[in-house]
Order: structure tokens, then C-alpha cells, then sequence
């Protein structure tokens, strides 16, 4: 999501994490994905809010390791969704050949990767299939550029859809979704590899225990989620297929 959505709330985050752990606060915003993961493995930032895409490049050169991991409220799952215009006469994938389609990073699981698996499973790239792809660098992006008619339709985070449509009423209406993948491990909150692992703990204590005070309840309520817990065993394993199946048509 851009930064212009979500300033506000994130940096009540890195504000109370900085002060439980005794350290200044320093946010950092970048424009793609791929900057982000620079500055994990050149260690210039400590932690790391990172798409699961990111997470799982970063994780094949052992450069990131996983801290942890966001709860939705509701039981909301994350899923990559395809929408279109409630308008459009698309109801199916195959109705989006030829269409100018709207992806949000090229390491974006939601926004890229995982629709780029699903039609080069049918024999053809994304850049064949599609008429055009546009890059928004964000998942709310993508909605103003379906609802706007910029685009066809979009591969978004479902998590980010159901958010934006329940604050965006307006927009409730016009979008409608086509298709949806099974869920995948959200993404996570991450630390290099090489950080010490004094520092890995105290920001895991505070991120595992911020749902049981008040203040960081309030925070948690602000993002949507209802608390932060360690990963599972396998939790990224589909994510990571899918992306190992994409990269090895490169």
C-alpha cells in the first residue's frame, strides 16, 4: 500500500517499537520492493515490514530471517485477487488476454509473481498475454487505476482489497473480483540475518507481546490486525514454488 495511505499508522508503529526497545525511531520509505531488499542485505535497516515475494528472495541468499508474522482480523487470509470494473464484460482469466492489466511490484507476491505463475502455466508470458502491464508500485493504486478505467483489471493483496472497500464505500460497488488464489503466509515482519541476536529478541518480544497492551492494541487496531505471532512450520513453502516456478522462466 503507499505511503500516502498508510504513513500515518506505520509510523505509530516504528515510534513504539523504537521506544520499547530503548533506540531512536528512523522510518524508511522506499519506492520498489527491490530497494527495500537492498537495504536488508547491505544490514542499513535493522527491521522490516516486507511483501512475501520480498521475504522469499531475501531468503534465498540466506540474507533475512523471519520474526514475525501478522494476524488478521476476522480470519482474513491473504490471497492475490483478481478485479475488474463491476462494469467490465471480463468474468474469467481468459477474458483478460489482450487487456491492459495493472501489476504493483515485480517482487510483489499478490501484485506480480503469483499472476505471472498462473498464465505461464497456460504456455504464454504475462507480457504475451496481457495487451500492456502497468506498474502502480502499490496495491491501492491498482483499485484507483481499475475503478478510474486506466486498466482493465489488477492483481492485488485481498487483504488490502477488503480493507480499502470497507473504507472506500464508494468503490464497494464498482469493483468486482474474478478470481482468487488459495491463501498465503502474510507478510512478514522481518531482520538481516546478521543482526544480533540480542537485538533479533528484544524486537521479537515487543512485536509478539504489542496485542496485550493498550497502546499497542490501539495500534494493532489501526492496521487491522489482530496481533503479531511466530511463523509456522511451512507456512511459506506454496509462496515459495511459486516463486522458484516463475524465476526459472527468466
Amino acid at each position: 500500500v503507499s505511503a500516502e495511505e498508510t504513513w500515518a499508522e506505520y509510523r505509530e508503529l516504528v515510534d513504539y517499537i523504537a521506544a520499547r526497545i530503548g533506540d531512536e525511531a528512523s522510518m524508511v520509505l522506499r519506492p520498489s520492493y527491490f530497494d527495500v531488499r537492498m537495504l536488508l542485505e547491505q544490514r542499513r535497516v535493522e527491521v522490516a515490514l516486507v511483501c512475501t515475494g520480498t521475504y522469499i528472495a531475501c531468503s534465498q541468499a540466506g540474507s533475512v530471517e523471519l520474526l514475525a508474522v501478522p494476524e488478521f482480523k476476522d480470519n482474513a487470509k491473504y490471497r492475490c485477487l483478481f478485479i475488474v470494473r463491476d462494469d467490465s464484460t471480463v468474468n474469467e482469466v481468459a477474458d483478460l488476454r489482450g487487456k491492459t492489466f495493472a501489476f504493483t511490484d515485480p517482487e510483489s507476491n499478490t501484485g506480480c509473481v503469483v499472476p505471472t505463475w498462473l498464465v505461464s502455466r497456460q504456455g504464454i508470458s504475462p507480457e504475451a498475454f496481457f495487451g500492456k502491464i502497468v506498474y502502480t508500485a502499490g496495491h491501492d493504486r491498482s483499485l484507483h487505476a481499475v475503478v478510474r478505467g486506466v486498466v482493465e483489471g489488477a492483481s492485488v493483496d485481498s487483504i488490502v482489497f477488503y480493507s480499502f472497500v470497507r473504507t472506500h464505500p464508494e468503490f464497494k460497488e464498482r469493483l468486482r473480483v474474478i478470481w482468487q488464489s488459495e491463501a498465503f503466509g502474510a507478510p512478514p515482519i522481518v531482520v538481516p540475518s546478521n543482526l544480533p541476536a540480542t537485538t533479533k529478541e528484544k524486537l521479537r518480544t515487543v512485536f509478539l507481546s504489542m496485542s496485550q497492551e493498550t497502546q499497542g492494541r490501539a495500534i494493532l487496531d489501526g492496521l487491522g490486525i489482530e496481533r503479531f505471532r511466530m511463523p509456522e512450520e511451512g507456512e511459506y513453502d506454496s509462496a515459495h514454488e511459486i516463486w522458484k516456478a516463475t524465476n526459472s522462466l527468466k
